[in-house]
């Protein structure tokens, strides 16, 4: 392969490969195709004024960390599941208080201590 014909991957220009290039390394923003800077420091994005929509309930203005909607089915959740909690707990305790079992042609009834 001819040295005109190989690109250089670091400024895309023909005759050279990176190796031997003599520009600075610098990353290209994938939004603007700039080199320079990277897409999360774009200039042209924070020109953009894109409004911030919350990835829980889909409103704007806000983020999701901030939502008052998840905020609320969180306490819900959370109180369910203490709901929960506490009736397997008396459903237990209730099956261990009054357990009983068949021995020998017999009923044994076991009563919690």
């Amino acid at each position: 392969m001819a040295a005109a014909n190989v690109i250089c991957s670091r400024c895309n220009e023909e005759g050279h490969q990176a190796v031997a290039c003599s520009k600075p390394f610098f990353k290209t923003c994938d939004h603007c195709k700039a080199v320079g800077h990277t897409s999360n420091k774009c200039p042209s994005l924070r020109t953009l004024k894109m409004p911030l929509i919350c990835a829980y309930c889909k409103d704007e203005g806000h983020s999701i960390s901030t939502c008052d909607k998840k905020v609320k089915a969180d306490k819900a959740r959370a109180a369910r599941m203490a709901k929960r909690s506490e009736e397997t707990k008396s459903e237990t305790s209730e099956i261990s208080t009054a357990a009983s079992f068949h021995q020998g042609g017999r009923q044994v009834e076991l009563r919690a201590r």
